[in-house]
């Protein structure tokens, strides 16, 4: 019955195609056998499997624009969510995170932006461009889509962080005036761009040096070493502050037309998509901070049990690993916090490699050795004998932990293939892991001391 359910429809089809195969026979074919019935089977079949048009399918304005839109939204929520478990945000008058309405109204704004018909484009540089210069501009690059050219204010050489304003990175394109030779500034400048962010350099003209410096053979290789390396740069000597040189600027500026006017719309949804995507960057490393904070307080508990666990029932160094992976608790509360949807025993198994790559880098031999070194110093003795090992576990737990973190962060949304990637990888991600969690050697001392006097209160009470 419950066959019959959810394939009516072709079992349906099926039926119908065999009635009319029969009546056929019947009608044109009354000598013949059963094979027209087939045929109409088959055609009720494949009428049933032929893909049908999808209805209201969205216009190619949302392609590509409506994944990047949602991912953004699901990464807003999950910002909302840790940060109310991790409570400290600072809150408004109406009891809402103030961050939680400034991420938002910052998506609604891109979202509002979604649609517009004409370009936009920002003359910028760290010096003044000239009001008559700009007007000249938009004159040459007007075109059959309309054009907006902003003038903006001069960047400034004292912001040490180079952040370019948004109102300019929300711009379809930029166009850089500069001088040569290249000043500093203007280098930090070009150097902090984004990548997706299309720029035209704009070479001051009515200069002599830039005059000189572009007649000489091999000029503009000279001004493109002077750039910063890692994308190609567009020179263009167009803009002058006025005079004879005026008139050269529409060659120059044909180049760059043709470039916008052609699939202008495409345009656009690149420069919404980079904003999506910038976005979505910015919030996704906001995330993975509030990830490492809630990650770093699940790992100290779960070390702590683990060494009270083998200091219980002592076991072998080498099975040290069974105490590290045995609290799946962990592993599953770190699965959630980087949305992986690795089953328990999949964790289980990519914590086991993480840890086989520790002890064959010997981490717990060179804890247990850092361990007895400080006992010998320390007069106290804090370091009792049967503390040593269930340390050197906490210890695994810890890197092992890290390791795990690291794995989450470069690969969200794992797949069982990754396993076999992960056996490649565990030894490189497990010396990070280590080398991180040894200059934070002084904390985990301070940390084990406090759980060695608990450990022995709780002793000497028994």
């Amino acid at each position: 019955m419950d066959l019959c359910v959810r394939h009516w429809q072709p079992l349906a089809l099926a039926g119908g195609g065999l009635l009319i195969g029969d009546w056929l026979l019947q009608q044109l074919l009354p000598a013949s056998g059963g094979g027209l019935s087939l045929v109409a089977l088959a055609g009720g079949v494949w009428l049933w499997r032929r893909p049908k048009p999808a209805a209201g399918r969205p216009g190619r304005a949302g392609d590509g624009l409506e994944p990047l839109t949602e991912r953004c939204r699901a990464s807003l929520s999950q910002l909302e969510t840790l940060e109310q478990e991790l409570g400290g945000a600072p809150v408004r008058a109406d009891g809402q995170p103030a961050q939680t309405r400034q991420r938002r109204d910052a998506l609604e704004q891109l979202l509002g932006r979604h649609g517009r018909a004409g370009l936009e484009l920002a003359v910028v540089g760290t010096q003044d461009f000239p009001a008559d210069g700009l007007a000249r501009l938009q004159t040459q690059l007007s075109g059959a889509v309309g054009l907006t050219l902003h003038r903006a204010r001069p960047l400034t050489s004292r912001d040490p962080s180079h952040r370019w304003p948004a109102d300019l990175i929300r711009c379809d394109g930029l166009l850089y005036a500069i001088t040569l030779p290249l000043t500093a500034a203007d280098r930090c400048w070009l150097q902090a761009l984004p990548e997706e962010m299309p720029v035209w350099l704009l070479l001051r003209s009515d200069l002599a040096a830039t005059r000189s410096a572009l007649s000489r053979e091999g000029g503009a290789e000279e001004v493109q070493a002077q750039l910063p390396q890692g994308r190609s740069w567009t020179l263009l000597d167009v803009w002058t502050g006025g005079g004879a040189d005026a008139g050269g600027t529409g060659p120059a500026l044909a180049e760059v037309r043709a470039s916008l006017m052609e699939q202008p719309r495409q345009r656009i949804r690149r420069t919404e998509g980079r904003l999506l995507r910038h976005l979505d960057h910015q919030w996704q490393c906001e995330l993975e901070r509030l990830r490492r904070e809630r990650c770093r307080d699940l790992v100290q508990t779960t070390q702590w049990a683990v060494a009270a666990a083998v200091v219980a029932s002592p076991v072998p160094a080498v099975d040290l690993l069974a105490a590290t992976v045995a609290n799946g608790l962990m592993l599953k509360e770190m699965a959630t916090l980087w949305q992986c949807s690795w089953s328990l025993d999949q964790l289980k198994e990519a914590a086991a490699e993480l840890g086989k790559a520790a002890l064959a880098l010997g981490v717990v031999e060179w804890s247990s050795e850092a361990l007895l070194g400080l006992a010998k110093l320390d007069g106290t003795s804090w370091l009792v004998a049967g503390a040593m090992q269930g340390l050197s576990a906490a210890y695994l737990t810890r890197v092992v932990g890290r390791s795990m973190a690291d794995l989450l962060a470069r690969s969200q949304g794992l797949s069982g293939d990754d396993l076999e990637r992960l056996r490649r990888e565990a030894p490189l991600l497990v010396a990070r892991a280590a080398d991180s969690e040894r200059l934070d050697w002084a904390g985990f001392l301070e940390q084990a001391r406090r759980w060695s006097t608990g450990q022995t209160a709780t002793a000497n009470g028994m």
